[in-house]
């Protein structure tokens, strides 16, 4: 995750970094770590988005952030 403050005090724009392998995609959507570095302080972990095109493929999650 990369957050970038905005003009706007207390607005960020996070953009998200895509792991691509040849399983498909994987991208971590929300990382309480990082977002309370900004000052956000919520009750949700780590939201994460795959999108796995090889069949039969395994994905472990670790809590990496």
């Amino acid at each position: 995750m990369v957050i970038n403050e905005t003009p706007i005090q207390g607005a960020y724009i996070i953009e998200h970094e895509p792991f691509v392998d040849d399983r498909g995609i994987f991208t971590r959507l929300f990382c309480i770590e990082e977002l309370q570095k900004t000052g956000l302080n919520k009750n949700i972990f780590q939201i994460n988005h795959s999108h796995t095109i090889q069949k039969g493929a395994l994905r472990l999650t670790f809590r990496t952030c």
